[in-house]
């Protein structure tokens, strides 16, 4: 691919681990990626540049993706807008189609799903090669080092949102969590998470509480092999 606005693509997420895993991903296939945080930074950066694609996270605090998509589409943006999200029930991904995203992408990211997305709006790479190398394993091990570093700020938010009973504040956590952990090899980190989330949406308060403990336990047991 060559220094066009094909291979210039814009990620947007709030939370760094499922940015940093994103660009990963799209930079070994030889994409220039540029970032934003939230819907409305989004807006901003697809207004003023020429994106080839962006992909969008769901939950996003200030602007969601949802909302972020629908202003861009009414600004008849033409560039195709791709949902990414760890929700990836059927029911939700026509959901999201409807709402007028070109495509879905699950987390965690797994790098072929993009690549076949991407291929299928005719904007994809020409290999997948690349994700077999040493390079690829050392840099996502480096990843994987930064997401374990973050574990003890992670168990802190967990324990205060837990003491406040902000079941809001811990779906954003496990949400987030549930989209990177089994990236680095926490599958049990991941599968709580869900079932923390789907436990809070339920309005089940006591499940919720009691899996939000099995996190939290899970968690600093990950926290103390690293010791």
């Amino acid at each position: 691919m060559n220094n066009s606005k094909q291979t210039k693509l814009l990620v947007v997420d709030d939370s760094d681990t499922n940015r940093l895993l994103l660009q990963f991903t799209l930079d070994e296939l030889g994409y220039q990626v540029d970032e934003a945080v939230d819907g409305e930074k989004a807006v901003e950066k697809a207004i003023e540049n020429d994106y080839a694609a962006i992909i969008m996270d769901i939950n996003m605090p200030v602007m969601s993706g949802p909302e972020a998509a629908k202003m861009l589409l009414n600004l008849n943006y033409e560039s195709p807008i791709i949902a990414c999200s760890a929700e990836d029930d059927q029911l939700t991904i026509n959901k999201y189609l409807d709402e007028g995203f070109s495509g879905f992408i699950a987390k965690p990211i797994e790098p072929i799903n993009v690549i076949n997305l991407l291929k299928k709006l005719s904007i994809g790479p020409s290999t997948e090669d690349k994700f077999n190398s040493p390079e690829h394993q050392k840099k996502l091990e480096q990843l994987g080092e930064r997401f374990r570093g973050n574990l003890p700020a992670i168990i802190s938010k967990l324990q205060r949102a837990m003491e406040l009973q902000s079941f809001e504040e811990l779906q954003k956590i496990c949400h987030k969590l549930k989209g990177s952990a089994s990236q680095f090899g926490y599958e049990r980190v991941t599968r709580i998470s869900d079932d923390l989330e789907r436990a809070i949406k339920k309005g089940k308060t006591q499940v919720a509480i009691d899996k939000t403990t099995s996190l939290v336990l899970e968690l600093k047991r990950i926290e103390n092999e690293l010791q």
